[in-house]
């Protein structure tokens, strides 16, 4: 969508003021703007959805080794409450539930300052190898070149 000054409604889409990470559990602090309006006047969805894939990924990567990745296979949310600017400030809570060798399942929690949930979800991620790992930011980089021609540039 994009708004009458201008700006598309992702654009500055995840104003970040805090985060922190530990084994199993990450949380990020942002605030909404009017930037971020669908037509019905409410946050757009994709910013909470940005802020559970953010918070789930994180909690995720805290459990592994250096050098080793992941990717997201899938992200759902639900949205429980709309989210307005007037909303004020917003925490996103991620915890691993599940790891196995491949997979970790992690789920995530958006809350109003005062407790309320606003939007809550989950993330199946995939485990890469370091070499995965390196395969994989060189397919998005390439992607990111030649998405409009679809040309592969990656050797590997």
């Amino acid at each position: 969508m994009v708004r009458p000054d201008g700006a598309s409604a992702s654009s500055n889409a995840a104003v970040i003021l805090s985060a922190s990470k530990r084994d199993g559990f990450a949380a990020f602090e942002g605030e909404p703007s009017s930037r971020l309006l669908n037509p019905m006047g409410s946050v757009h969805g994709g910013w909470p959805l940005t802020l559970i894939d953010s918070a789930t990924g994180c909690a995720a990567n805290s459990l592994l080794p250096a050098g080793v990745g992941y990717t997201t296979v899938e992200t759902k949310g639900s949205f429980s409450r709309p989210i307005k600017p007037d909303t004020g400030r917003v925490r996103a809570e991620g915890r691993v539930a599940s790891q196995c060798r491949q997979i970790i399942t992690a789920e995530a929690r958006v809350l109003a300052m005062d407790g309320r949930v606003l939007s809550h979800g989950t993330s199946t991620l995939l485990v890469l190898s370091p070499v995965q790992a390196v395969v994989e930011a060189c397919r998005l980089a390439c992607f990111e070149t030649h998405a409009s021609t679809h040309r592969g540039c990656c050797p590997v």
